[in-house]
């Protein structure tokens, strides 16, 4: 009977893990997709004053190897095409490549000051229940 009983439990446990897993890698996709969005809109909104044809791709979600496993926010940008002559002329000038840079950096901080502006309201949740 113990030995059924346990197997039971082992089971339940490995199947209280994986919806666990589950949940984590949600909330993670979910926060990478706010996280790219923020990244996007500086990086698209910074760079298409230099040429018409760089174009507001969106964001899409995909496997790609380096984001699968990530325990924490991620994205992957895609800043122009070498094949696209326009673009491998812009990504040849330092000083578009530095700019690039700078919008990359402006999402990220964009979406750092979000965490923090949840991170505060919670502090003041807490705060305030503890005064009640």
């Amino acid at each position: 009977m113990a030995s059924a009983e346990n197997a039971a439990s082992r089971r339940s446990v490995h199947e209280l893990e994986d919806l666990l897993s589950k949940i984590a890698r949600k909330d993670n996709i979910d926060e990478s997709k706010e996280f790219a969005a923020r990244v996007q809109s500086r990086l698209h909104s910074g760079i298409s004053k230099h040429s018409s044809s760089i174009k507001d791709r969106g964001i899409r979600k995909a496997p790609f190897i380096v984001l699968i496993d990530a325990e924490m926010p991620a994205v992957l940008v895609e800043i122009g095409f070498i094949s696209n002559r326009s673009d491998e002329g812009l990504m040849r000038k330092s000083s578009f490549r530095e700019e690039v840079a700078e919008y990359l950096f402006r999402g990220i901080s964009d979406y750092a000051g979000s965490l923090g502006a949840v991170t505060q309201h919670r502090s003041a949740i807490a705060g305030s229940a503890l005064q009640d």
